[in-house]
């Protein structure tokens, strides 16, 4: 899932065909260390004034300066795979890229002197503008400045150059276009193919199998909406695709209050769908995406305990991207489950109404904290102490993860949008045998301003994981915290 590994073609909007030179704004590295080797038989040039911003830029422990430590890297690694030898004529990426990029990497020094600097203000963005206006002059305009910035694109259309936003590090260009988790079956689905369905049961459930040939698009453990003329409406699952055969099995009803889990039952067939991934020992990782308000983290919250609970697994792990909203609040005292818990109020919310209603919860969670730790006893939320929220959930920051491994854990990735790929793949690689992951996030509240719905690492993990045949995705369309914050979320 890493981006930097598998270069792809850069869709350009340029006009024209043939060899193009594209100069890219230092800004492209913040989103992306690897593009440079994205733009297929084109040529690409980089200023060498930028190397300064990535070398500012790369101080800290933050993404955006692994990025540019990374960009740093890559830009290394094509000198050095050319011999160091070409600052004059252009380094070959073929080597670096695998025979994917075919193009020349330019690293241009025409502003290194401070001299050249000054006489056009000394500022980056007047810098790649004047570079790209000089290289146009010179190719005979099939030159196109690319950037993120749409300040920096709309100063180089006014000055008559060819600037593009950069799309490489998309997943998807139309989010709404996103891979949903399910579709529904036409009711003419069930007279068109009444000879090649098979009905049979399989314990409480009952299978459909389909035969066919029709199944590319389909993917593993995709849901099915079906309204069966014989048994009404259905709520299906794949659960096993095959080159002339499709099978589709009905799942657990979370919405009946006898299958409540710690209390709480499904509000709606999306939250359904959520139950069943999280409640299925064979997904391994699920990615749920929902609006405000939808039950993301109460229905992981309360699957995950139920399943602790049960001894599937030995403990609930959390970890949550926590991008402030407003200004930042500084530093923050205690250890580093105390300084990550004032982002986790949203944890601690949902654990109390999952105690609240549920007493055998309620009474384990008592049971953990009487032989555990002391002088760690105040209330943090209701009844909830820290003593007890560390007996209950392994609080983790993304700082100190690295290197740690999770054995048989229930693991919930909270406000996922807001990593990146590089950051959901160095958690969930974290995971170890028994451990399960579930990915939660909202696309529509990106806090993270290097990322947006398209490129962060919550979209990419549903694209990848999205044909696995151990995971699962599904997009709650609902919002059920209250009839005020459903209409809330309507404001934009």
């Amino acid at each position: 899932m890493n981006n930097h590994q598998s270069p792809k073609t850069f869709a350009s909007n340029g006009s024209g065909t043939g060899t193009k030179t594209y100069i890219l704004s230092p800004d492209v590295h913040r989103h992306d260390p690897g593009c440079f080797l994205g733009f297929a038989e084109h040529n690409v040039v980089f200023p060498l004034h930028g190397i300064d911003a990535l070398e500012e830029l790369q101080r800290g422990r933050s993404s955006l300066a692994e990025n540019a430590q990374d960009a740093i890297q890559t830009i290394e690694n094509i000198v050095a795979s050319n011999g160091n030898v070409g600052f004059e004529n252009g380094f070959s990426l073929e080597k670096i890229s695998d025979g994917k990029a075919t193009g020349r990497f330019f690293i241009d020094k025409t502003y290194a002197d401070q001299r050249k600097r000054k006489r056009i203000g000394d500022s980056s963005d007047n810098m790649v503008i004047a570079l790209a206006a000089t290289k146009a002059k010179q190719e005979q305009g099939s030159v196109i400045l690319v950037s993120r910035r749409a300040g920096l694109r709309v100063k180089a259309a006014a000055a008559g150059i060819l600037a593009e936003d950069y799309r490489w590090d998309r997943v998807i260009d139309d989010i709404d276009r996103l891979y949903s988790g399910y579709r529904t079956l036409p009711d003419s689905f069930w007279t068109e193919n009444s000879r090649q369905v098979e009905v049979r049961s399989r314990g409480p459930y009952l299978e459909y199998e389909v035969k066919g040939s029709q199944f590319d698009d389909i993917s593993p453990n995709e849901f099915f909406y079906a309204n069966d003329p014989d048994r009404g409406p259905l709520q299906l699952v794949v659960a096993k695709k095959g080159q002339d055969s499709l099978i589709l099995r009905t799942i657990t009803n979370y919405r009946n209050k006898q299958n409540s889990v710690c209390g709480i039952h499904a509000r709606n067939d999306e939250q359904n769908l959520a139950f069943h991934l999280a409640m299925n020992p064979a997904i391994d990782f699920a990615t749920i995406v929902g609006m405000a308000g939808s039950g993301k983290t109460i229905v992981a919250l309360a699957a995950g305990l139920h399943q602790v609970m049960a001894g599937r697994y030995n403990k609930l792990m959390y970890v949550k991207a926590t991008m402030p909203i407003g200004r930042d609040d500084g530093f923050v005292p205690g250890d580093e489950v105390e300084k990550i818990l004032p982002g986790s109020k949203g944890l601690l919310d949902n654990l109390e109404v999952l105690r609240d209603g549920d007493k055998a919860l309620d009474d384990w969670i008592r049971s953990l904290s009487k032989n555990g730790i002391r002088g760690r006893s105040g209330p943090l939320r209701g009844s909830t102490t820290l003593e007890e929220i560390e007996k209950v959930v392994d609080i983790r920051s993304l700082n100190h993860i690295r290197g740690s491994s999770a054995f048989k854990r229930f693991l919930i990735i909270d406000e996922a949008q807001n990593l990146n790929a590089h950051q959901i793949t160095t958690i969930v690689t974290r995971a170890g045998q028994g451990t399960k992951a579930l990915c939660l996030g909202n696309l529509m509240q990106m806090d993270t301003p290097e990322l947006t719905a398209n490129t962060c690492g919550l979209t990419h993990a549903v694209e990848h994981f999205k044909d696995w045949s151990h995971s699962g995705h599904i997009i709650l369309r609902e919002c059920e915290r209250s009839r005020l914050a459903a209409y809330g979320a309507l404001m934009r």
